[in-house]
């Protein structure tokens, strides 16, 4: 489910950007390996040529390096290297420049993506058309709000030129989820910071499926259930992508940078963000605005992102929830042996309860992640509500 590929081929073409500055003065060698790539060796640049390689993409891009030739006549390497060097940077703001209005922008992105856009999406498209243009339409706002709400967007787009510039094949990422439209976990994974929400050291990287995040907790295989969401999330070590359904079929994402845990206090950091999906697209960053409490008595049950999102305490209230691990192989076998640690631990205390009140003892958790069922559910043993 996500792919480094494009943070790492930005990095390695960062040499190219900079070597280009160095010959102003006619088109290097990097221009003329790209324009030999994208040309077949010809002389000129057609745009049948372009649009075979770059579908919808090529238009708007052939107009851009042709300085709007609308007769869309073959363009010669003097004429591509003006503007070639625009596009191999490492901003993707160029391609809201050139790709406009911001439908037609979507659409790009969703196509170099190989993402398809069923029409149950339509008001997750045009609720998110509306946030992206609610200071303005022009290029400037747009790329303001782009860098500033998914800086990710138009990534496809960039890993599309590149593949086609540098020869290389083309590889689609997978956008799974039980809960997101293939379109939305697009637009969410954009909205993350790499550095954070994607692992550089997954065993399969160089095997690459498509898919670098692990599915810890699905609701749709494994029902909704407390108790599965701590025994499959707690104790991963690393950022997480947690998806909720409501039951009024509201959407919401938590993307945590931190472990998940119980606790009386809020947590979350710096890279902590509340994604409302459906039925309108609003984004909310912030540290320690995430609480999360099924255990300790002496504070409120639930789940909570500040005052913008909550959960009941019995999560009847969800419809479907899902938890995705952002982090590297280390993590998830760091995890695995915690849970097997546990569950010695569970076997060695035997299911005999200690002395004492044995809803608040340790020994209860430490069974349950083990897997243990007791004769009372949870919910039903609380105290009763002080009203």
């Amino acid at each position: 489910m996500g792919n480094n590929k494009s943070s790492h081929a930005s990095t390695s073409h960062e040499s190219h950007h900079h070597h280009h500055h160095r010959h102003e003065d006619g088109p290097n060698d990097v221009v003329k390996q790209i324009f030999l790539a994208v040309s077949d060796g010809a002389d000129t640049l057609s745009f049948p040529q372009l649009k075979y390689k770059l579908g919808d993409l090529a238009l708007p891009l052939f107009r851009y390096l042709s300085d709007d030739d609308e007769s869309l006549s073959p363009m010669t390497i003097s004429q591509f290297g003006k503007h070639c060097q625009g596009l191999v940077g490492t901003s993707t703001d160029i391609y809201v420049k050139i790709i406009q209005p911001v439908d037609e922008l979507l659409k790009v992105c969703f196509d170099c993506a190989g993402v398809k856009q069923p029409n149950h999406d339509d008001k997750f498209l045009n609720s998110l058309m509306e946030d992206m243009t609610s200071d303005g339409s022009s290029y400037d706002k747009i790329v303001s709000w782009k860098n500033a709400s998914c800086p990710g967007l138009c990534s496809s787009i960039r890993e599309k030129v590149f593949d086609v510039f540098y020869d290389r094949r083309h590889v689609n990422n997978e956008y799974k989820s039980d809960i997101l439209t293939s379109a939305q976990m697009y637009v969410l994974q954009g909205m993350l910071p790499r550095t954070i929400y994607f692992p550089h050291n997954r065993s399969d990287v160089n095997d690459f499926n498509g898919s670098l995040w692990t599915l810890l907790y699905s609701s749709e295989h494994q029902g909704i259930s407390m108790n599965r969401f701590e025994a499959t999330t707690f104790h991963y070590k690393g950022p997480t992508v947690v998806i909720f359904r409501k039951l009024d079929h509201s959407v919401f994402v938590i993307a945590n940078d931190e472990e998940w845990r119980h606790s009386t206090k809020k947590f979350g950091g710096n890279n902590c963000i509340l994604v409302q999906m459906f039925p309108e697209f609003k984004r909310v960053d912030g540290n320690e605005m995430i609480y999360c409490n099924f255990k300790l008595r002496s504070s409120v049950f639930g789940i909570m992102f500040g005052r913008h999102f909550s959960v009941n305490d019995d999560m009847s209230d969800v419809n479907a929830l899902e938890v995705w691990g952002c982090g590297d192989d280390n993590i998830l076998v760091e995890q695995q042996k915690q849970k097997m640690r546990i569950k010695r631990a569970a076997e060695q205390k035997g299911t005999v309860p200690l002395p004492g009140n044995w809803d608040e003892n340790p020994d209860k958790s430490i069974m349950e992640m083990a897997g243990y069922q007791f004769s009372t559910e949870r919910r039903d043993d609380r105290p009763p509500d002080e009203r």
